[in-house]
């Protein structure tokens, strides 16, 4: 048989470097053993929200008057809305300043690059992602599974206040909109009003039907 077809060759080279290879796996295992001691223990705290539909705070759905059915659920865009606030800067600002974050990371707050590098520090604990439910999962680890579960809390009301912010906002401004336009409309009536009384007064007509 062709020595290329058998494994001998392999069996001899192994059994002849085997001091070698085992001290070398045996050092490999020592040395995971060593830093899986001395890296810190990190917990993760995870929360999964869905996407509301901005039409649960229009005035029709609130008091039930819509003769249509609200949508419980946000469209894609609502989905994204979370995303992008959850992957603002809005975000790591405020989770810097509610929980220390410079002192718990050990980074100096008056240093140039401090504000770099504590975000960069806190997003590499961060995790948002959308699942295939449409759901949004949110995740933060610390060294404390009570601080972890915190933070994760917090980053998710946080997310919903801005959230509700941006559609009042947008519905306060439809608001200025309309109530501009009634105005206007007021403006108009008054006018005409005032016209009609003026062209009574000029020409003596003060009940159309009778004077016809």
């Amino acid at each position: 048989m062709d020595n290329k077809d058998n494994l001998l060759g392999v069996i001899s080279t192994i059994f002849k470097w085997k001091k070698i290879i085992l001290a070398t796996c045996g050092a490999t295992a020592i040395g995971a053993a060593i830093v899986s001691l001395v890296l810190p223990v990190y917990y993760k705290s995870t929360t999964i929200f869905y996407a509301a539909s901005p039409d649960l705070a229009v005035p029709a759905a609130i008091f039930g008057i819509s003769a249509e059915a609200p949508d419980y659920y946000g469209t894609e865009n609502d989905i994204d809305r979370i995303l992008s606030i959850a992957n603002s800067g809005e975000l790591v600002a405020f989770m810097v300043d509610s929980f220390d974050l410079y002192e718990r990371y050990d980074i100096d707050p008056k240093s140039p690059r401090g504000p770099y590098y504590v975000a960069l520090e806190f997003e590499s604990h961060f995790d948002v992602t959308k699942t295939k439910y449409d759901a949004i999962e949110l995740s933060i680890e610390d060294e404390d599974k009570e601080t972890a579960a915190r933070m994760t809390n917090a980053a998710r009301n946080f997310i919903n206040a801005l959230a509700q912010k941006i559609v009042k906002e947008g519905q306060a401004k439809t608001v200025r909109t309309f109530e501009s336009n009634i105005a206007q409309k007021e403006a108009d009536m008054k006018m005409m009003n005032d016209s009609m009384q003026r062209i009574r007064l000029r020409y003596g007509v003060y009940n159309t039907n009778p004077q016809s």
